[in-house]
């Protein structure tokens, strides 16, 4: 752990791991997330004790519980435990279980889903809307689809993993620059 410092570095720094043997790469991860973990700033691998709450408990990968303001849960809005949505949301499961069935390729679309995007379409003016089942998703698959072979992507080095997925995925003319820093 001597070296790291806990406060320093990301994810991106061990995107690409040298050397021959699996366990020998993955070392300088580890010791860095195990400095991040001592110092209280590894992030990954908590849970909720009681669901997306503004303030909830929370448990570390250690099993360590605390309280705090939750800002990490993508709950923007604070609606998951709203009255109003977890009726509607135990209506839907009453009818359509608590499974989709499949991609929508596969008969995984539902009337609600096809519902949504018609009206979705709609509010945007738009004639084709397409729902993804998750942000990583969108951020990958819009980028998928989009980017061609020949096509350059500039990015921030610290963007979002499904970003730098669904750049590698589409082209191989990615460039990074340092964050927030565009003329290096």
């Amino acid at each position: 752990m001597a070296g790291f410092d806990p406060l320093g570095g990301s994810m991106q720094d061990f995107r690409v791991l040298p050397g021959a043997h699996l366990l020998t790469r993955l070392e300088p991860f580890f010791e860095w997330q195990q400095a991040r973990r001592v110092a209280g700033v590894w992030s990954l691998g908590r849970s909720t004790e009681n669901g997306p709450h503004g303030v909830c408990q929370v448990r570390s990968d250690t099993g360590r519980l605390f309280t705090g303001i939750n800002l990490a849960s993508q709950d923007y809005l604070s609606l998951s435990s709203h009255p109003s949505i977890k009726a509607v949301a135990i209506e839907a499961l009453q009818s359509f279980g608590v499974h989709s069935a499949g991609s929508p390729a596969l008969v995984g679309n539902t009337s609600l889903s096809l519902a949504l995007e018609e009206q979705l379409g709609e509010f945007l003016q738009q004639p084709y809307v397409t729902l993804f089942p998750t942000g990583w998703a969108a951020g990958y698959g819009v980028i998928k689809a989009l980017v061609r072979p020949g096509d350059y992507i500039v990015m921030d080095r610290l963007a979002h993993a499904c970003l730098h997925e669904g750049a590698q995925a589409a082209t191989r003319n990615v460039h990074l620059f340092r964050h927030n820093d565009l003329m290096s």
